[in-house]
This record gives C-alpha cells, structure tokens and sequence, in this order.
C-alpha cells in the first residue's frame, strides 16, 4: 500500500491538484503539520512563539481550506505512516485518512466476504509462521490464503482508482 499512496502523492504533487484531494487527507497532512508547533508548545510552555509559528503557516491554512493547489506538503509517507502493518485496523485508518471512512465495508461488499476476517485469517497464519511453530498448513491453505490477498488488494486498487478519479482526476492515478 505504501506505493500505491506514494504514487497518488507524487501525482498530486506533479499535477498540483492538492485542491482537489478530499477534505480529510487535507486535514490529516495540516494536523501532522501542526503536531510539531504544539509538540513544542508544550514542552516550552511558550505561548508567543507558538502563536507566531501558527501565523507562519499561511499556506496550510488555503491547503486545509482548499483554496490553494500547491501540494509541497503532499508526502505519502506521512499519509500511511503508523499503519505499515497491514491489520484490519491500520487498513481502515489509511483510507480513513484519505477520506474512505468505510473501506471495510466497502471491500466486504466487492468481495461479498467479511473483509476483517479474511485479513486477521491471513495475519494470523503469516504470524505463526513467523514467530511461532508453524500450524498444521497444507500448500492448498497457503494458495487459499494467497488468493484471498489477491482478491483483497484487487479490491482495494478498484476502491481507491475510482476515489481518486472522482477528487484528483485519472491522471493522478498511478
């Protein structure tokens, strides 16, 4: 997933189309942005200064409002920072943060599968390989679970392509 954000971010980048990304990845990218004026507030404790960063951040305030199609701050790395782990948990607040507040569900109906538990069935399987002696697996349960995150990601490409035509155009698709 981490390609497929960086290659949307680049594209926004490249096409200046940061105007035309939905509301909440504006919002998410402006609250990281931020994060660091608070951060240091609260360690310093010295108000002045954070009220003069605050004020220095002219062009974030057109980006969260959508009035400005300059997209320096586009960085996907910071869009999928903290939910690299594929759970059911991280994938709902990636796309979350992209403005698909329901992506499970959205997966569940492509799929007509219960998109939660077909992915903690395959991270449960991959763990136990991983750090634990290996369950009882059967090459056929291997091709299955493959499958299955075949299917998923599949899923996912067809959700976020249509996504991302409707805000920033096809494009901006990778």
């Amino acid at each position: 997933m981490k390609l497929l954000i960086e290659g949307w971010a680049q594209k926004i980048r490249i096409y200046s189309r940061a105007d035309k990304v939905p509301v909440a990845t504006r919002a998410f990218l402006t609250s990281r942005k931020l994060d660091s004026h608070f951060s240091s507030f609260r360690a310093s404790g010295h108000e002045a200064k954070l009220l003069e960063n605050l004020a220095k951040e002219s062009t974030l305030w057109q980006l969260m409002l959508g009035h400005t199609a300059a997209s320096f701050l586009f960085d996907g790395k910071q869009i999928y920072d903290a939910t690299g782990y594929p759970s059911y948990k991280n994938i709902n607040r990636l796309f979350s943060r992209l403005g698909i507040s329901n992506i499970g569900d959205l997966i569940g109906k492509k799929l007509h599968r219960d998109t939660e538990t077909l992915i903690e069935g395959f991270q449960s399987v991959r763990t136990a390989l991983a750090h634990s002696e290996p369950p009882i697996i059967t090459i056929q349960d291997v091709e299955a679970k493959l499958e299955d995150m075949r299917s998923l990601i599949g899923a996912i490409d067809k959700i976020f392509y249509k996504h991302v035509v409707a805000y920033s155009g096809s494009d901006c698709w990778l």
